[in-house]
């Protein structure tokens, strides 16, 4: 078995960035980046996190602006407690070991209750993260249609198999161009761009904090709405999805934060879920055959699915809506 060098380094590291003796040291949670995540117990009662971040492929000073961004929005995230940006390390604060995801699987009874706090840390992010939205990178033209290249390149040619005179059949560039407008005439407010199930964490107190927040940018004020409702690792039924589209609709009205009708923010909704679940289907089929991470495709049906219920609703989303009839199912 390859030794991981890596790990040893950390341990080395954490030996003299905790002032306190390690008592053990185990896997924390599988991350779909080349990220690692480790708890630290100090004790039965008292951990922390330990990140180990390759600097090759990672920015770990983009994790620490953003979660000081977040802090002063009064969002509970992680405490940053000792960085070496040098080897990509980092020790943080333990929010818990509990995801939204888990508590709804195992109590159903409470995702009502959790998703209105989810959906209240939301609106406090684009309200209060208002001012802080021009030090975020700007979510582009090309960066979106780069990211629906991922549906193409991966799912596509390398799990499909699928010829690439089929994939010019089906006009896909002009349907990620019109993908792209539709983001981009939204309001642009701050985007956690990974809000979802499993980066809220409840702790032992019930407090709900957020992570994995560190590619954050100017952005769709839909997008975090609708990786928070139609999301990719949980399914919320469709008359779910339309209350809570609803009921924050009237919240963004209460706070003058959107500049446009029912109808529609909620089309603005619907297609940004097109794109990022291209997106997302993309980096699945990637994480297999790229990363060696199998779980992921177990992911794919649910997701190809809210793309398949949008795309028969609108005429220029047509031959998309052909090439998963003929293609997927």
């Amino acid at each position: 078995m390859n030794q991981d060098y890596r790990f040893e380094d950390l341990k080395n590291w954490l030996s003299d960035a905790i002032d306190k003796p390690i008592k053990a040291i185990s896997p924390a949670s599988m991350d779909a980046s080349f990220r690692r995540y480790f708890r630290v117990f100090i004790s039965d009662q008292n951990s922390y996190i330990a990140v180990d971040s390759p600097p090759k492929y990672e920015d770990s000073m983009k994790f620490v602006n953003i979660a000081s961004l977040m802090e002063a929005m009064s969002i509970k995230v992680p405490k940053i407690l000792a960085t070496n940006f040098q080897e990509g390390f980092m020790l943080i604060s333990d929010l818990g070991a509990e995801t939204m995801l888990n508590a709804i699987h195992q109590e159903e009874a409470k995702a009502q209750e959790l998703y209105a706090e989810s959906i209240d840390i939301l609106l406090k992010m684009q309200i209060n993260g208002s001012k802080h939205v021009e030090n975020l990178p700007v979510f582009s033209k090309e960066l979106l249609i780069d990211e629906m290249h991922l549906f193409l390149d991966w799912f596509c040619l390398r799990h499909l198999r699928i010829h690439p005179e089929i994939i010019e059949d089906h006009y896909f560039g002009e349907i990620f161009e019109k993908l792209s407008e539709h983001a981009l005439d939204q309001k642009q407010v701050f985007v956690h761009r990974d809000f979802h199930s499993r980066n809220i964490l409840l702790s032992q107190q019930g407090d709900m904090g957020i992570i994995d927040f560190q590619d954050a940018v100017a952005g769709p004020i839909t997008y975090d709405l609708v990786s928070l409702l139609k999301d990719c690792y949980i399914s919320l039924t469709s008359s779910k999805i339309d209350y809570w589209v609803d009921f924050y609709f009237g919240r963004l009205a209460d706070f003058e934060l959107i500049d446009r009708d029912y109808e529609q923010f909620r089309m603005d909704f619907d297609l940004m879920g097109v794109q990022r679940h291209l997106k997302a289907i993309g980096i699945f089929s990637r994480l297999k055959y790229r990363d060696k991470k199998d779980t992921y495709v177990f992911d794919i049906p649910r997701t190809i699915n809210y793309i398949y219920a949008t795309a028969k609703q609108h005429p220029f989303l047509e031959p998309l809506h052909q090439f998963i009839n003929k293609y997927v199912y």
